[in-house]
């Protein structure tokens, strides 16, 4: 017979577990257990009886920490296995809240710095062995797939679009006929620069705006929301990745840190 006690936790959880043992099994492997603090008498008194859907709606789970075992104190009975992990939620429990504005703006603001220092990268690359930059522009991961100035100018086309679509402004133009690195990252600059004039108030708050857009097979609608985490984030990624692999598969010497860059923070 053992006692359990969460790390970091002034609660001795002593519970009689039977009822949850299968779910106890399930979880076995994970060796970790919330460090919880108790509200009220009935939560503490609920663990110390073993009902636990009744403890974790009163109980305020603080975080995760590893499993002390300790030997049980005399009068303890507690089956000798792993304790479930708590699937409830507290009732109390305040969601986490995100705005659609810093899920998107400063997301493709620090890619799109990244996608433009990994083409430093690429020209001296090119450069240092002696290549013509055209055949990494024109290089592809497979015959039918777009060449990589193609990729990245569909990176930066669903980032402004995702963006200010959703906003509810005119796009960037562009010429499409970006035949050189410094081009790119001229259009890459443009994209960055439209993207950081956006406010905010313009993009908060059109999670149900329709947006609609046409494809060759027809138009389609979305919601703003939709629209911006569904579509637009999943094509730009798409896009950069490939552009990313394209060179990396051409000897380029980048890797995941470059592909990452740095978090901005935006107003």
């Amino acid at each position: 017979m053992r006692r359990w006690l969460p790390s970091g936790s002034d609660l001795s959880v002593r519970a009689t577990l039977r009822r949850h043992q299968p779910m106890a099994r399930q979880f076995q492997s994970f060796g970790t257990w919330p460090t919880t603090s108790f509200k009220s008498a009935r939560a503490a008194d609920a663990v110390d009886i073993g009902i636990w859907d009744t403890a974790f709606q009163d109980a305020v789970l603080v975080g995760f920490s590893p499993i002390r075992r300790q030997p049980a104190a005399q009068g303890d009975r507690v089956p000798d296995f792993w304790p479930p992990f708590p699937l409830l939620i507290p009732k109390d429990s305040t969601p986490m809240t995100i705005s659609m504005y810093k899920a998107s703006a400063p997301i493709f603001v620090q890619f799109l710095t990244s996608l433009s220092a990994v083409l430093d990268k690429a020209a001296a690359h090119a450069e240092a062995k002696k290549i013509d930059p055209a055949v990494l522009l024109n290089a592809r991961l497979y015959p039918d797939m777009f060449p990589l100035a193609r990729q990245v100018r569909e990176a930066t086309n669903h980032a402004a679009s995702a963006c200010g679509r959703v906003a509810g402004t005119d796009l960037p133009s562009f010429n499409n006929t970006e035949a050189s690195i410094p081009d790119l990252k001229e259009r890459i600059a443009k994209t960055i620069d439209f993207i950081k004039s956006l406010k905010p108030t313009q993009i908060d708050g059109a999670e149900d705006k329709e947006i609609m857009m046409k494809f060759t097979s027809g138009e389609r609608k979305f919601t703003g929301q939709v629209f911006l985490l569904n579509f637009g984030l999943p094509n730009f990624f798409f896009h950069y990745t490939t552009a990313y692999d394209i060179l990396r598969s051409c000897g380029v010497e980048v890797g995941k840190r470059d592909f990452m860059g740095a978090p901005v923070t935006l107003p």
